[in-house]
């Protein structure tokens, strides 16, 4: 019904066109914009996204970064951890309480000292302080360590892959060239409650 780019009829309308509560509505719409299908722009409306397929939610299974730490070849660098406020499209993804400050983490995954991702992490203050060079137990993904220490723990997530070009800072890292096309991942990790991670 809603192509890309479209806007999406207001939550008082999708209640009456659908005969559902608010809550079913607001529930439907966070999990569209988690899964990347929409975006809200405030004070705008909402609207389908126009690229991306979102995958289905899982248990921390599939993830390339989640598989990769199970071979013992793999191994991590941290390429940089900065205090910055939240882009605009992720912001609006956290709880109120959540938004703005964060934590920027870019790491890069190699697998027998030849680099095969690059990873950037966003991390709100309010979620997790800033962690320098985590200490990494064989098998655990990056994500998991920094939030370990604030008490959080991912319980599922989401991942959208879609198709991309290297920027000139991934395609130095990589080894490759700046436009390679190469494969992304925009993953959203929740904890037990339901609240983005």
């Amino acid at each position: 019904e809603f192509p890309p780019g479209a806007q999406l009829p207001s939550e008082a309308e999708l209640r009456e066109r659908y005969a559902v509560s608010r809550a079913t509505v607001r529930k439907a719409m966070e999990d569209l914009s988690a899964a990347g299908v929409i975006r809200k722009a405030q004070g705008q409306g909402t609207y389908v996204k126009e690229r991306g397929v979102p995958g289905q939610s899982v248990l921390l299974q599939g993830y390339l970064d989640d598989v990769l730490v199970s071979d013992s070849r793999v191994t991590f660098r941290e390429l940089s951890v900065e205090e910055v406020t939240l882009p605009p499209d992720l912001d609006e993804l956290f709880e109120e309480a959540d938004r703005g400050a964060a934590t920027r983490y870019v790491s890069l995954t190699l697998q027998s000292d030849r680099p095969v991702m690059v990873g950037t992490s966003w991390i709100p203050l309010s979620i997790a302080p800033r962690r320098h060079k985590p200490d990494l137990v064989p098998g655990e993904q990056l994500t998991v360590v920094r939030l370990r220490p604030s008490g959080h723990s991912i319980h599922h997530g989401r991942q959208t892959l879609f198709a991309t070009t290297a920027t000139g800072e991934q395609a130095r890292h990589l080894g490759i060239s700046r436009g390679t096309p190469v494969m992304a991942s925009r993953r959203l990790y929740y904890n037990r409650a339901g609240r983005l991670l």
